[in-house]
């Protein structure tokens, strides 16, 4: 009987001389709209936590590369512990080749080699290829959960009322909900003032290992380098950022970084601040307090962690819409290492 390793195997690309080769794997295989070439060169050259690595399936028979996984490097802590860490970006296969036996053996192998690389490895399945992670035997008990916030309420009835009543329902509602979110601002800004940033600093650095010690979490480290990298250096969106700083000591108490979408929504990707039981109400109705200006509907992020302020979102009407699953799979590491500790945001994914 014919096995799977008869007709394919899996090898590490070259991240240089393969480069074609994955890009047209992507290219063929993946339904995003993204300049392939660019994104290549930020996520898998030029990350500051390492050069990617990218593994091809292929057709042995016919000599061809006929799918792709690839990883990029992040780091994890949790002030006192800090893991290398591996991030499933990219992941595709061939048409002709989407059976389970290849795309199965492709993340098998996959994760074999990736934890040569790195202490953990953390991907977000889309639905399509959740089975698969399933049936390769990932830990898939996270979820990754996502919050949205109306400031208009044309975004709460977009779908649900007659087009010429939203103007009547705006009228009425919109006030009502400008003058909860300015109560809301006056009871929990403590003594910050808001600002829009241009650039990153070392202070922005040691808010995530600050939280990391202040609320018992494990963060994705933030470098000066690589929050550059991240937001200013991604061709993807126009991302913003905003500051808290405390009004009598100048310290940096925290930021958010964001974009706003061709439909006016804002979209959080990274919430960060020394102490998240402290700050993250004042943060985010500083933030709601600025984007109005914007002219946006509604707010949104995601998360993932037990971080427990954000258990008072609802206090600023922040509402949770859906979840969506993490994998992940790790060698043996510190027993007081839990997933479930891990605070991650949509910044933790790759390139959005």
């Amino acid at each position: 009987m014919t096995s799977i390793t008869d007709k394919y195997s899996v090898n590490e690309a070259d991240i240089l001389s393969d480069q074609e080769v994955s890009i047209k794997l992507f290219r063929n295989n993946l339904n995003f709209n993204y300049d392939f070439d660019t994104k290549y060169d930020w996520l898998y050259k030029n990350n500051p936590y390492g050069k990617g690595h990218i593994f091809h399936l292929r057709d042995d028979e016919n000599q061809t590369a006929a799918g792709v996984q690839c990883i990029s490097g992040r780091e994890f802590s949790n002030g006192k512990l800090t893991l290398n860490v591996g991030l499933f970006s990219d992941y595709a296969v061939d048409e002709k080749h989407r059976s389970l036996g290849p795309g199965l053996y492709l993340m098998k192998q996959v994760n074999q080699e990736g934890l040569k690389y790195y202490d953990l490895v953390y991907g977000f399945p889309n639905k399509k290829a959740l089975p698969i992670y399933k049936r390769a035997g990932y830990d898939i008990t996270s979820k990754m959960i996502r919050y949205s916030k109306p400031l208009n309420p044309r975004y709460i009835f977009k779908t649900e009322v007659p087009v010429y009543f939203l103007g009547i329902l705006s009228f009425l509602t919109a006030p009502l909900l400008k003058i909860y979110d300015a109560i809301l601002y006056f009871i929990y800004r403590k003594d910050n003032s808001f600002e829009i940033a241009e650039n990153f600093t070392d202070e922005h650095a040691h808010l995530a290992d600050e939280a990391s010690i202040n609320n018992n979490i494990v963060t994705c480290k933030r470098s000066r380098e690589y929050l550059v990298w991240r937001y200013l250096k991604n061709n993807e969106h126009a991302f913003k950022i905003m500051n808290a700083r405390n009004k009598h000591s100048g310290k940096l108490t925290g930021y958010i970084a964001y974009y706003i979408s061709g439909d006016n929504t804002c979209y959080i990707i990274d919430v960060m601040t020394s102490d998240f039981d402290k700050y993250l109400l004042s943060l985010l109705t500083g933030f709601i307090r600025i984007i109005r200006k914007d002219r946006v509907l509604s707010v949104s992020f995601e998360f993932h962690g037990n971080a427990v302020a954000f258990s008072q979102l609802k206090r600023l009407l922040f509402f949770k819409r859906e979840s969506r699953p993490i994998i992940y799979s790790s060698k043996h590491i510190d027993k007081n290492f839990c997933f479930s500790d891990v605070y991650l945001v949509a910044a933790d994914e790759d390139a959005i």
